[in-house]
């Protein structure tokens, strides 16, 4: 049997996620890093949404950017409903 009673909310405490990034890539020639300006970012991915601890929704999303050297290697940014995340 389902319980209809509301349940306790619980936080995401992670995100799992595999991408396969194009070697053939360029370096972005505009930068800093911007999330709202394509031309400072390779690739973008939305990884949301996830929740925090009253369990309301935030978007996440992933902004990957190949880096000049050493030879394939790349920057990963994130973002929280617009925000920057810090590593």
């Amino acid at each position: 049997q389902i319980p209809t009673a509301a349940m306790t909310p619980k936080a995401t405490t992670g995100i799992n996620a595999e991408f396969n990034l194009d070697a053939r890539l360029t370096t972005p020639t505009k930068t800093p890093f911007n999330a709202a300006d394509s031309d400072t970012f390779n690739y973008s991915n939305a990884v949301g949404p996830i929740y925090d601890s009253l369990g309301n929704p935030h978007d996440v999303s992933v902004y990957f950017v190949k880096s000049a050297t050493p030879a394939n290697t790349w920057s990963v940014y994130g973002t929280s409903d617009g925000a920057a995340l810090n590593a």
